[in-house]
């Protein structure tokens, strides 16, 4: 990991500057998109290098949208997807990411950058703010406890599904505010 990076994000998420962190990530998408050509190795190294920037700035993003004002709701939990809506209300147009944990353990992330209609028509900024998990059918299936969270750790409205042997059921949990 490039430590310079590293030191620059900090200063930012320090002083809570996203849009010297958004800069910086357009910058990297940039030289990302010229560093194409596979069978070279300095733009393979390029481009290695741009996506472990492009990932740092990322968490820096994150780490000072946590901070922010959250909110978001689970709209379904199902073996072939886990789908929803989350955003910051101090920064509504940056995609927050959002964390699933089966039984406890991470199981993925995913930006909440997808397009609804229904989301822009509530006044929610863009309507930008969906997301869609496909998980591994396996271990969600063998799964008794599923969460979905914010990068603050609270879970999302409807994000915890609780499964006991006799049935499925959703648990209430302290969760983020509800849908529009």
């Amino acid at each position: 990991m490039n430590q310079g990076i590293q030191q620059v994000v900090g200063a930012y998420v320090r002083l809570k500057n996203v849009t010297a962190l958004l800069e910086m990530k357009a910058h990297r998408k940039e030289l990302l998109s010229r560093a194409l050509d596979t069978d070279q190795f300095s733009l393979a190294l390029s481009r290695d290098l741009c996506q472990q920037d492009l990932a740092a700035i990322e968490d820096g993003i994150q780490d000072i949208l946590k901070v922010g004002t959250l909110r978001g709701y689970v709209d379904h939990i199902e073996p072939h997807a886990i789908a929803g809506w989350a955003q910051c209300v101090d920064h509504p147009e940056i995609p927050l990411r959002v964390e699933l944990y089966f039984d406890g353990r991470l199981a993925g992330r995913v930006l909440a950058d997808r397009y609804r209609q229904d989301l822009e028509g509530a006044n929610l900024g863009s309507g930008n703010h969906s997301f869609q998990f496909k998980p591994d059918q396996h271990a969600f299936l063998a799964a008794e406890l599923i969460e979905v969270a914010a990068p603050n750790g609270m879970l999302l409205h409807g994000g915890t599904l609780k499964r006991t042997t006799a049935a499925s059921v959703d648990q209430q949990q302290p969760a983020l505010n509800p849908p529009p």
